[in-house]
């Protein structure tokens, strides 16, 4: 399945954009002094806005864009939650743009100030996706609404929302106002800095961006707020796309005041929301993104575009694989027969065959001197973490499930005594105490290699139903990971080769037991899974009445395998992954008889006879002085003398990463 937008280029052939290359939420603490923010989107040779939030102080949101550069180190801005007009402060605010992100003065507390946390979003032009216009006003009086102008743009298609600011101070400072495709623009608009409901009593737009071709021009009328002759103006335009390739998606729902709230199809999994109630009393505009944490059925963070405040939290959404889903009664997003608007930006979507495999995966020992704990040289979605010299737990957590935790070794319930954090950009865990001895193993999502789903089961006490799920890894699943995090339950184990019908095989991820199956009302997975969607069957322990977390893994040509072997009883067997430097990461479990889940990684060596070995279904320290491994480029060789790698005959499942 394509997820990118096709372009030409230079030399005629096809080039794909992804949302990686147009958007970015960048989280970083302030350090009083000037610095570059690399979030690797092009604002020096495309353009586009960057909007940034303090999220520890009480201070305005401040936005620049390449529209008003006076030049480098010249940058003004805008406040979404004031009417004041573009300003410039020497020394402070944005400095440049860059090829790869911007850079920011030291200082000011609205961007910079030392120990100050921070959230920037950053929006890249891009056909489809955004533009930026500005143009001065022509309209010469405030009541003739003959006088309108229509303003081109370069979003190639007709917008969703446009946000309209005036720049300057002539004594009668104005509002940003917002056109929505939801409502009806040349008799309504909203208010951006204001947490009311849409008006009436101007005509700002005059036109319907849900009706109508307005691909290359948006229509503003006489008021001043947006068409005043002698006055400038600036407009956001955010797309609305329907097509399986979109990356941006404005509409609206009607809250029902139920806990169980409506739920968004946008066909893609949302990494960004901007959402506003918008008739009845109307109530703030709300950011959330996943970075700050959008958290499955727990607290998600959020900032208003309207207000000055520092960041808040509630439990109030779910972001799913294929939307959102409204889980609170709470008016704020789910106010009985009221209407909500929403502009909704994809998760990440490069594929994992564009990446390097040390931008997908990572494993190191965790630090004691500065946060995060584990680090890893991307923006991690799902981490496991074990003190390897002692008796504990193998860790395992999720951006999607926050500070919760499972073992992978245990049936507990989810729980979050020790609870470790997400909020940085390369890598995770905020704690404030020694983690010397821990080892650690970091995934990054991307298609085709790795995925994470939440969803909950549909089957209550007496009934016995089927479940299928969706999913964005983009590739069949080879091996699958279920786990309940509302009950007590095993870890529920498919990989590819294992029959999912009318009898249902798997492995416990917790235990060392050989692969069983299930029929009729035991059965684990009931179909293949697909690119799309996996089934789960009626048993409790992945389909019951509670919460459950999936993880999915597949192959990645140079950079991960999951596959099988048979054991041959000699010295040694090469197991070719198609690599070219070797195996970092290798997992290995016999299946037609018991052995553990064998755990091999280059921090703490991976080959030789000092190579040790970890075990995902024990709390055991690791094991040392097994001669379980010789290096392969291509892959790995296991040997002999490890009775669970190699026996004669046996069966083996293994997952391997370049």
């Amino acid at each position: 399945m394509s997820i990118s937008k096709k372009l030409m280029t230079a030399g005629g052939g096809p080039k794909s954009v992804y949302v990686d290359d147009v958007f970015s939420t960048y989280l970083y603490t302030g350090s009083g002094s000037g610095r570059n923010i690399l979030n690797g989107i092009d604002l020096e040779g495309e353009g586009g806005m960057v909007w940034i939030k303090n999220r520890s102080s009480a201070t305005n949101n401040q936005i620049a864009d390449s529209e008003n550069n006076m030049g480098t180190g010249n940058y003004t801005f805008l406040s979404s939650n004031t009417s004041d007009p573009v300003q410039y402060t020497p020394g402070s605010g944005v400095q440049q743009f860059l090829s790869n992100g911007f850079g920011v003065y030291g200082g000011a507390t609205t961007v910079n100030a030392s120990g100050q946390d921070y959230v920037s979003w950053t929006f890249r032009k891009q056909p489809g996706f955004f533009d930026v216009v500005k143009y001065s006003g022509t309209a010469t009086s405030p009541t003739d609404t003959s006088q309108f102008q229509d303003v081109p743009h370069n979003l190639g298609t007709t917008p969703g929302m446009i946000i309209v600011k005036k720049l300057n101070n002539d004594g009668s400072l104005q509002s940003w106002v917002v056109n929505h495709r939801a409502f009806d623009g040349s008799t309504r608009h909203i208010k951006l800095n204001s947490s009311s409901q849409t008006s009436f009593s101007n005509n700002y737009f005059g036109n319907n961006l849900g009706s109508g071709d307005h691909s290359s021009t948006f229509r503003v009328v006489c008021d001043e707020a947006v068409n005043a002759a002698g006055d400038e103006y600036i407009a956001y335009l955010f797309a609305h796309d329907e097509s399986d390739e979109s990356m941006i998606k404005c509409g609206s729902y009607t809250g029902n005041e139920n806990p169980n709230g409506p739920e968004i199809d946008l066909g893609f999994e949302p990494q960004w929301l901007l959402q506003k109630q918008v008739t009845g009393a109307g109530d703030d505009w709300h950011i959330f993104d996943n970075m700050r944490g959008v958290v499955t059925n727990h607290y998600d963070q959020y900032l208003r575009p309207n207000g000055a405040d520092d960041e808040n939290q509630a439990k109030w959404l779910n972001f799913t694989a294929s939307g959102f889903k409204i889980a609170s009664s709470q008016g704020n997003v789910n106010k009985g027969g009221e209407e909500y608007i929403y502009m909704a930006i994809r998760r990440p979507n490069k594929p994992a065959e564009e990446l390097e495999p040390e931008e997908l995966f990572n494993t190191d020992s965790g630090i004691t001197d500065s946060d995060p704990s584990f680090r890893s040289n991307f923006v991690p979605d799902m981490g496991i973490y074990k003190f390897i010299s002692q008796t504990s737990g193998n860790y395992i957590q999720s951006r999607l499930t926050g500070n919760k935790y499972l073992q992978t070794n245990d049936t507990m319930v989810e729980d979050s005594t020790a609870p470790l954090t997400w909020d940085w950009m390369d890598g995770f865990g905020e704690w404030r105490t020694n983690v010397a001895g821990a080892n650690h193993w970091s995934w990054r999502r991307a298609p085709g290699f790795f995925d994470v789903v939440t969803y909950s089961g549909n089957n209550t006490t007496g009934s016995y139903n089927s479940l299928t799920i969706p999913h964005n890894l983009g590739a069949v699943p080879q091996m699958i990971w279920v786990k309940a995090r509302s009950a007590s339950a095993d870890w529920v184990v498919w990989a590819e080769g294992f029959q999912a019908d009318t009898t249902s095989e798997y492995l416990f991820l917790n235990a060392n037991s050989a692969k069983a199956s299930g029929t009729g009302n035991s059965r684990a997975f009931t179909a293949d899974p697909t690119e799309d969607n996996f089934t789960v069957g009626p048993w409790g322990k992945v389909n019951g009445e509670w919460d459950y977390i999936a993880y999915l893994f597949a192959s990645v040509p140079g950079i991960s395998k999951v596959g099988s072997y048979t054991g041959d009883g000699a010295s040694s067997q090469d197991i070719d992954c198609g690599f070219t430097n070797g195996a970092r990461f290798v997992l290995i479990k016999r299946t037609e008889a018991a052995g553990g889940w064998y755990v091999f990684d280059a921090e703490r060596g991976i080959y030789g006879l000092d190579a040790p070995a970890l075990r995902l279904n024990e709390n055991y320290p690791q094991e040392t002085g097994q001669n379980n491994l010789d290096p392969l480029g291509a892959g790995f060789t296991v040997r002999l003398a490890a009775a669970n790698l190699n026996t004669s005959g046996g069966n083996y499942i293994f997952y391997a990463i370049a």
